[in-house]
């Protein structure tokens, strides 16, 4: 990280703008207290956030669990059948077919970007 005083800009390494974006997403947190608490501009976090596709909101993703997996409403659904059951995963059916299965640790906000992409948001 070099001095903005010696006309260069400062560099991140990715797990610090990561360590940033978990830290301001946590509740009750301010992006302004985390940025002043690390020597950052406010708004460079929130450009991180949208780089990174990081939010302050939780990364939940609404599912419906359904016997025949078609979704009917344009949503993204989840169905479960027994094999799935049994080993833990699960599968999520987007409108016009396209299908992603989930293993038993799959992370929420990955899951969540992935869906907004699939999704065209």
């Amino acid at each position: 990280m070099t001095d903005w005083r010696s006309g260069k800009r400062r560099q991140y390494s990715l797990t610090f703008k990561r360590e940033v974006l978990a830290e301001a997403a946590k509740p009750g947190v301010t992006v302004a207290s985390v940025a002043r608490r690390h020597g950052l501009n406010a708004n460079l976090i929130f450009n991180w956030r949208r780089r990174f596709g990081a939010s302050s909101a939780a990364a939940f993703v609404p599912a419906v669990l359904v016997g025949d997996a078609s979704p009917s409403d344009g949503a993204c659904s989840a169905a479960a059948d027994d094999r799935a059951v049994s080993d833990g995963r699960m599968e999520v059916v987007c409108l016009g077919g396209r299908r992603i299965v989930l293993g038993p640790d799959f992370d929420a906000s990955a899951l969540g970007r992935l869906l907004a992409v699939v999704e065209g948001r």
